[in-house]
């Protein structure tokens, strides 16, 4: 290769130092625009180019035959070199007036010109928003905010633009980040301002996860206004405030601040905020038993953001009717309500990020009533439309989804796929906790213990509380089984470290739950199930002890854990799992309850052919019998914890 580009002549060398630049190839045209060459001489000197096989023709210009070559030509160019081919290129596509935004913006750049680099970033990014690319547009963005010093315009408003489009692309802890260097900047800026950039924190700090971070930062922001007379902001940060608590399992004083949100955004005349505050409301008066009035809220939240077209409203107040309907067992009518959302806010062209929630609300009920193939379906869709981070968990989805059906083969193949993702902790340590469940209904202690301590391995100083205390639930759930074994039938293949590391299993799990239980109630939950599952171990537990467990999955449940962070609310393992296997600890006969209109015989059919463990929601008394059904299987049929605690509802700040 290194041989082949010495021997070519100086204008051939050229030639191909100028494509090497272009990363893609480049057109005939372009290249005679970038290369001071006349028309015959660099005719003559690409066909030696090609020639000497470093090029090929490529359309109406040329690109390396090999990525590899252009790369390693491409490292041996002096920096003055590369400055000088990225500048003439650079002006080449200023000269057009189709060049596409990015490139001129990249090649500026690279050429040495922040001063026109900049600019064009911005005209990029704004173009990629308008055109739906949101990572393209959040690369652009990147680019931008590195060249503020050369930009005229640059400041606050930029990063919150910056921050709008992270969001959209489904990157809220780079939008928060922006939002947090905006705030920042913004000096002695009004307090309106600052109030709206803390309320954009909130919202991305939700989207994180962080539900502590969501509401303190909302907080703020209520009282930076908290002289000011009625404004729509005002409702705004009001209703988010009262969603952030509400999240946090806050009902009583959600309340007041939902109804006061409701009222200011009335007085306003500020319809977008008063529809918000009706998406909370209704979710704090139905958990209050006024499941009629919170309803009526949502359905008139729904109209109001329909109205004025704003696309996070529709889909709050969808997927939180939906999640009311599904907690009342009208699995029908909320797929109804989900799938009009997910019309209209299509037809606001809302971005995958946003509808996403829905989405996966969705798909957690097909998979609930056992329309697994339904699921699987959808999710196969949803990857053809993520990016490649967001494609894995949902591939981590169709992993649960295959476990709690029982296909190990197809399990075993999503498995050994998502084992070849880039490292990502969070992605393995609930690949590692799925697996260890799995191992763990088919009765293979030794395996479960080996996924345990690889999971809690990679999560080790990563600060994921909620892959961390999963782990340690299923860690302990091994443990209290082997104890529960006769000294001759427990596994003899754990591996070496397994009983030193179970003596810390307690102890762990009580210091997440201790330190982030409050902020994050699945945190709190599995906190439970691992204690309840250590005073099984020891012999202390009663019914007593995991209807607690119960209890913490309904208060997870109803903080909207789930969806909008592109977790399968209801999984048929994970928690889905966790809470019919407690309803077996309890004592309750899990075949007195079905689901809404189930026909008993399909039913049986799925639990006597499943060779997995199968979760089915609960709705109401069964009247009659499974039938058929394996007295090794019943068990597996849900509980009502599972109708009540997983579905999430979408309820963003």
């Amino acid at each position: 290769m290194l041989a082949k580009a010495a021997g070519l002549t100086a204008q051939a060398r050229a030639v191909v130092d100028q494509v090497c630049v272009a990363d893609g190839g480049m057109s005939h045209e372009l290249l005679a625009a970038a290369v001071p060459l006349p028309e015959k001489r660099l005719l003559a000197s690409a066909r030696r180019a090609v020639a000497s096989g470093l090029l090929i023709p490529a359309a109406d210009g040329y690109a390396f035959s090999h990525a590899l070559t252009r790369q390693v030509l491409y490292a041996r160019l002096l920096p003055g070199e590369r400055r000088r081919l990225h500048h003439r290129l650079a002006e080449a596509l200023a000269a057009r007036p189709d060049s596409d935004p990015w490139l001129l913006a990249h090649h500026w750049h690279l050429a040495g010109s922040p001063d026109r680099a900049g600019p064009a970033a911005v005209l990029a990014a704004r173009q990629a928003v308008a055109e739906r690319a949101y990572p393209e547009a959040v690369r652009s963005y990147a680019l931008a905010i590195e060249l503020a010093a050369w930009l005229p315009d640059a400041g606050p408003a930029l990063l919150e633009e910056a921050a709008r489009a992270a969001g959209w692309a489904g990157d809220p802890d780079r939008a928060a980040g922006w939002i947090i260097d905006a705030l920042a900047q913004c000096g002695d800026a009004p307090p309106a301002d600052r109030a709206r950039l803390l309320e954009r924190l909130g919202r991305y700090r939700f989207d994180a996860r962080d539900l502590d971070a969501a509401v303190d930062a909302t907080e703020r922001a209520v009282a930076i206004l908290a002289d000011c007379p009625p404004s729509a902001l005002r409702a705004r940060v009001l209703a988010a405030l009262a969603t952030g608590r509400m999240l946090l399992g806050d009902f009583g004083s959600a309340l007041p601040v939902a109804e006061q949100a409701v009222a200011e955004a009335q007085r306003a005349g500020a319809v977008a905020e008063h529809g918000h505050g009706l998406a909370t409301l209704g979710i704090v008066l139905a958990h209050r038993g006024e499941f009629d009035a919170g309803i009526a809220a949502l359905q008139t939240s729904f109209s109001l953001a329909c109205r004025t077209g704003n696309v996070e409203d529709v889909i709050r107040a969808a997927a939180d009717h939906m999640y009311l309907l599904c907690t009342a067992g009208r699995f029908t009518e909320a797929l109804d309500v989900a799938k009009e959302g997910r019309a209209v806010a299509e037809s606001l062209d809302a971005p995958p990020a946003l509808t996403s929630t829905l989405d996966h609300n969705i798909a957690a009920v097909l998979a609930a009533t056992g329309r697994w193939a339904e699921a699987d379906q959808l999710l196969a869709e949803l990857l053809g439309e993520s990016s490649a981070k967001a494609a894995h968990y949902l591939e981590l989805r169709q992993l649960e989804l295959a476990v709690g059906r029982g296909d190990s083969q197809r399990a075993a193949d999503l498995a050994a796929a998502l084992a070849k993702a880039p490292s990502d902790p969070g992605l393995v340590g609930s690949l590692r906790a799925c697996l260890a469940e799995q191992a763990l209904y088919a009765g293979n202690l030794g395996a479960a213990a080996g996924e345990v301590l690889d999971g809690l391995a990679t999560l080790a100083g990563t600060g994921r509380a909620e892959e961390e205390i999963r782990l340690l639930a299923a860690g302990a759930r091994v443990a209290a089984d082997i104890a529960a074994l006769p000294a001759a039938d427990r596994p003899g293949h754990l591996p070496e470290t397994w009983e030193q590391v179970a003596l810390t299993f307690p102890e762990r799990a009580r210091g997440i739950t201790d330190a982030d239980g409050h902020g994050q109630p699945a945190v709190a939950a599995f906190g439970a199930l691992a204690a309840a599952e250590h005073a099984r171990e020891h012999g202390t537990d009663d019914p007593g002890t995991w209807r607690a467990v119960v209890d913490a999955w309904r208060v997870a449940g109803a903080a909207g854990l789930a969806s909008g962070s592109g977790r399968l609310g209801l999984a048929p393992s994970e928690e889905g799992n966790a809470v019919a296997y407690v309803f077996l600890r309890i004592g309750t006969d899990p075949t007195a309850w079905v689901l809404e209109n189930a026909d008993l015989d399909t039913v049986a059919a799925q639990l006597s052919q499943a060779t997995g463990p199968v979760v089915l929601p609960i709705i109401g008394p069964l009247q009659g019998d499974l039938v058929g059904v394996p007295v090794g299987r019943r068990h597996h049929l849900g509980a009502e914890a599972v109708a009540h605690s997983h579905l999430a509802p979408e309820a963003r700040p």
